[in-house]
């Protein structure tokens, strides 16, 4: 299956989920009220055997009673749903908020502990590659089983959180097989699956927390009447309540084995489909196998004893707990056999071992973040710079295929890009202010007066720290070739997202001074801000309410803007960029007016793109993958593919929630 089909077969699964939700609260609905009636009819023959009156009516002992139904459901939905929103409110930070409540400690970008950089920098490479915003990257000190996990409600928010042990444990290659599995889990929909389920499946457990919560009460009150000598009667009652309270408590329990029956019948194919697209990703079978099997001989294997590990136990890399009654993932063996079909079942036996991971190859040098000197860079290992007029050939349907997916010439591309970034702007971008000056930096123009004027209108607003550090760092920003600006962006993001809601605002408003000190706005302008504040703004800006297009009209209006900004990047001759859009166009609804309303101008209408971008990704899927559709359709128009074109893609799909593949080509 292809991204697309992922993403809906993640919807068909919340819709199942839904389902069996639905069939556990009915069951425990119908539980309750069998144990309410019960109760009911006990304390009516109590009252009968004692000769006390009731000021309720009596109850006639059958099976339906609609008003003690109608009582008893009433507060056991009410129970369900608070335990639902509660949860949900919980976890509405996204993937950090799963992280934090399992004790993981956020990596501070600057780390200086070899094995916490090697994992920042598999993390970095994957998202550069495969155009997913780089993660937040949490570890789990306290955990020595080997185990990691993805969280999020989407993926700009995503989080990839690692257990200890699978640092220590694990070697390079079985780490990005490992990281590979979890970026699946992101690129198919399943980390809003997972928030999903843990949210409503914690309602279920709430019942049976509401009886513990009684039987405790009830055994304080009980001690404390003991040493008051209360009469029989008070006797009985507190028995009756501990009775209901153990009810509740056993009722609950049916709902922890429904719960469990859940995750398991939604998790477990999930699981077979990530690790068959880890192979996919890297291309080598021996990393996700060899993590699978290390798993096999530690002796504490992927289980982890955080207590709110068992609610979270679908998310993770390998099976958390011991028993396969119900398991969210399949038998280890089967897992491996699946990739590794002569497995014998035989597992290694596995030590911590921070030594553990050799790496020989010059990739696995660069992706391991070490320095080479200039003479070990060899000609292969570094591409040069293309010319800004240089063109490749555009293969459409081959694009789209590669939306959300993963290969392994994805990553080695990823790793040079990252080998051409010098260390000390790799540093800059690992704390927020660093983050800033990155930013502020890769805006500056290289004519001179433009250059003086953006730093003049920055000064009046910006501390002095920030334009010491732009000029420190001027010389390495001016020799970094334009494949590997946005991609240093993209490495700055995390540390942006730790901006207060006023560092933010300040930050937003100093990028718009730079972009308009010229009164001319460039495509890098354009792609630049784009990438940072469409990020940005959905974690600040609360009150922004997705505006879904109202009609095919604006659909279509929209996805002229930002066609047409596509065709005038990729194409110098007006004529040739009008007929690529009226193409695009008519590939996106073949009864659209081609001839009033698809001619671009001379020059891109950028505030026109942005405004087409945003209504677009708020819409359905559907009409996103036709939008991307189309606007390969403008690519391929003339046969060849510009960096300016590959570039605006990239940023189209990041905006539209479809991760794009770095490319083989940049604007410089």
């Amino acid at each position: 299956m292809d991204f697309f089909e992922h993403q809906r077969t993640a919807k068909t699964n919340t819709l199942w989920l839904s389902i069996l939700f639905a069939g556990a609260v009915t069951l425990i609905v119908l539980l309750v009220y069998g144990v309410v009636l019960c109760v009911a009819a006990y304390q009516q023959q109590l009252s009968a055997a004692g000769g006390v009156a009731r000021s309720a009516p009596a109850l006639d002992f059958s099976w339906w009673h609609t008003e003690l139904f109608l009582t008893s459901a009433a507060a056991t939905l009410f129970v369900i749903f608070l335990g639902t929103a509660c949860k949900r409110w919980s976890l509405s930070g996204g993937g950090t908020a799963v992280a934090e409540s399992l004790g993981g400690r956020q990596l501070n970008r600057s780390t200086t502990d070899p094995a916490e950089s090697r994992l920042l920098n598999v993390v970095d490479e994957m998202a550069i590659a495969s155009g997913i915003p780089c993660p937040l990257v949490y570890l789990l000190d306290d955990e020595n089983g080997i185990n990691a996990f993805a969280a999020g409600d989407r993926p700009d928010n995503a989080v990839i959180g690692v257990t200890k042990g699978c640092l220590d444990a694990l070697d390079r290659d079985e780490l990005q097989g490992v990281m590979a599995h979890e970026f699946s889990h992101i690129f198919n929909g399943d980390m809003k699956l997972n928030l999903r389920m843990m949210g409503l499946l914690h309602g279920i457990l709430l019942i049976s927390i509401s009886g513990t919560i009684i039987m405790r009460s009830v055994s304080l009150r009980a001690g404390h009447r003991y040493r008051r000598r209360s009469n029989n009667n008070d006797a009985k009652g507190a028995i009756f309540i501990l009775c209901l309270g153990l009810a509740l408590f056993l009722i609950g329990s049916v709902g922890v084995f429904f719960a469990r029956l859940i995750k398991a019948a939604v998790s477990r194919q999930r699981e077979f489909l990530a690790d068959a697209a880890a192979v996919q990703f890297t291309r080598n079978p021996d990393g996700i196998a060899g993590a699978l099997k290390k798993i096999g001989g530690l002796v504490r294997g992927a289980q982890l004893h955080s207590p709110k590990a068992e609610e979270a136990s679908h998310l993770f890399f390998g099976n958390a707990f011991k028993g396969q009654w119900f398991a969210t993932h399949p038998p280890l063996i089967e897992r491996i056999r699946r990739i590794e079909p002569r497995f014998e079942g035989k597992f290694p036996r596995v030590t911590h071992s921070k030594t553990s991971h050799s790496d020989s190859s010059l990739v696995s040098q660069l992706a391991a973040g070490n320095q080479l000197s200039a003479s070990e860079v060899t000609a292969e290992a570094v591409p040069s710079t293309p010319d800004q007029t240089a063109k490749v050939r555009f293969d459409m349907e081959a694009t789209i295929e590669r939306v959300g997916t993963l290969l392994p010439e994805n990553l080695q591309q990823a790793q040079q890009v990252q080998s051409q970034i010098p260390q000390t702007l790799r540093t800059l971008t690992q704390d927020p202010f660093g983050a800033c000056v990155t930013v502020y930096s890769l805006l500056l123009d290289r004519n001179a007066d433009i250059r003086k004027r953006q730093i003049a209108s920055l000064a009046k607003h910006a501390q002095g720290a920030v334009l010491r550090e732009m000029k420190r760092h001027w010389s390495a920003f001016r020799q970094l070739s334009g494949g590997t600006k946005l991609p240093l962006v993209e490495l700055a993001m995390p540390a942006l997202k730790q901006l207060t809601g006023e560092q933010y605002q300040g930050f937003q408003k100093n990028l718009n001074r730079l972009i308009s000190a010229d009164n001319d706005i460039q495509l890098f302008e354009f792609l630049l801000r784009r990438t940072v504040l469409s990020h940005l703004k959905k974690l600040h800006d609360a009150t922004r309410r997705k505006q879904r297009p109202e009609s095919a009209t604006q659909v279509h209006a929209a996805a002229a803007d930002l066609i047409s900004a596509l065709a005038i990047a990729g194409h110098a001759d007006h004529q040739q960029a009008l007929t690529a859009m009226q193409q695009s166009m008519h590939s996106l609804s073949p009864s659209w007016n081609v001839n009033s309303q698809t001619n671009p101008s001379a020059q891109i209408d950028f505030v026109a793109a942005d405004r087409g971008l945003t209504l677009l990704s708020d819409t359905t899927l559907n009409i996103k993958q036709r939008v991307l559709r189309a606007c390969a359709v403008c690519i391929e128009h003339d046969g060849q593919t510009t960096p300016d074109e590959l570039l605006l893609l990239r940023v189209i799909g990041d905006a539209l929630g479809l991760p794009m593949p770095l490319q083989k080509t940049y604007s410089p």
